[in-house]
């Protein structure tokens, strides 16, 4: 079988000079893709060739990335169809940024996916990886989702290397776990539109409210949205570090933020710019690769020109609809540059109409050469299908 190679006991083959034409036959009927594989898988059976499974892949999803369930009464609080419905009220948290503040209520992480990070989970198990779903309750404190995955680590990959599949926030939990004495566990890292200096679209959220999720929920306007992020631990930590943006006094007084999660987001973010030596040494190592949204036009939040933080705030120029070019790359490290063309947003659209409506952030694992770029990198160390990224 000449060309092929078995990555997994997984009965699916990777075929490295076919993966263009197999990803193609994905694009337009996805049903064929794996019967072409299995056809493969036949062929390296019939060879006999030995399976080697020294590595778990791990999805580790973004801001909003898992589904939120009650665990009283088992019914999903957040999720592809209760994101139409569901009360945000419900979603809210306590001061301690752990304990729900719904009475009757406690929230956990659910086990089924986004569409968001369903193609690329079977993407990768079709070529053969062994892969893993972390969710977590995006809600609270990245670093409580840093403890959350050094558990989930111990528990499903015991003893194993690592490749790691990360999404925005999910990127963030990764590079501190990693931090935390973990690195010797890292084979290979792709982190999708990583925020290293934080999202531009959380002071937006503060500000104004997404309106995208007032449109979508029915329950909801642009003041909940709004109200309910001043009650989010996480948001306050993917704040991008601007003069005084973790000051209380810098921001419009009817905001009521917590002074409390302004003061942890800033210890964080300390942390974080101690983890960016770590990272750009494994962009070295050729262990760690990113890929960032690219071209595309920022939102502007200007809300009172009295206010001081809203010149610090406002984010004019280019990237990916929520983040900044310069806030997703770090030195050392290979950033490759996805560019949302009308046709993909139309693609994808078909499938998962919300596309339309959002910069390519939230969506960037869902389109097919981010996908593609993943699977490249897992396998050879490089990525050939998407330039290199460079911030204009």
């Amino acid at each position: 079988m000449n060309g092929c190679r078995i990555l997994s006991s997984s009965a699916r083959v990777y075929h490295s000079q076919r993966l263009v034409e197999v990803w193609r036959v994905e694009d337009c009927v996805s049903g064929k893709f794996e019967k072409v594989l299995a056809h493969f898988w036949k062929q390296g059976e019939e060879s006999g060739l030995a399976v080697k499974q020294d590595t778990v892949t791990i999805v580790l999803p973004g801001f909003m990335g898992s589904t939120l369930v009650d665990a009283i009464s088992g019914r999903k609080l957040w999720g592809t169809f209760a994101l139409f419905h569901t009360d945000l009220r419900r979603l809210r948290l306590l001061d301690d940024g752990i304990t729900d503040a719904t009475q009757g209520i406690r929230i956990v992480p659910g086990s089924d996916l986004w569409p968001v990070y369903r193609g690329i989970v079977r993407s990768l198990r079709s070529l053969g990886y062994e892969v893993l779903f972390f969710a977590f309750d995006w809600r609270k404190s990245i670093l409580s989702a840093v403890e959350e995955f050094d558990r989930f680590v111990s528990e499903n990959a015991p003893g194993v290397r690592l490749n790691l599949v990360t999404h925005s926030m999910g990127g963030l939990v990764a590079a501190l776990w990693l931090a935390a004495g973990n690195a010797e566990r890292l084979n290979k890292m792709m982190g999708i539109a990583l925020p290293v200096r934080g999202v531009e679209m959380t002071v937006s959220n503060f500000l104004l409210g997404s309106s995208a999720l007032a449109l979508f929920n029915i329950r909801a306007d642009s003041k909940l949205v709004r109200e309910l992020s001043w009650a989010v631990p996480s948001i306050y930590e993917m704040l991008p570090p601007l003069p005084g943006i973790f000051k209380f006094s810098h921001w419009p007084e009817e905001l009521d933020l917590s002074p409390v999660y302004l003061d942890r987001a800033a210890e964080l973010k300390k942390q974080l710019e101690a983890v960016l030596h770590l990272l750009s040494g494994l962009g070295t190592e050729g262990r760690l690769a990113l890929i960032a949204g690219a071209r595309e036009r920022m939102i502007r939040w200007t809300k009172s020109e009295e206010k001081a933080i809203d010149s610090e705030c406002a984010a004019p120029g280019l990237g990916d609809g929520w983040a900044l070019e310069q806030s997703v790359q770090i030195p050392g490290v290979a950033t490759y540059a996805f560019r949302r063309r009308l046709i993909d947003s139309i693609r994808l659209g078909f499938f998962f109409p919300v596309a339309l409506l959002l910069g390519s952030h939230p969506l960037l694992p869902m389109f097919h050469p981010v996908r593609r770029a993943v699977a490249e990198f897992l396998d050879s160390g490089r990525v050939d299908s998407l330039p290199l990224h460079t911030t204009s």
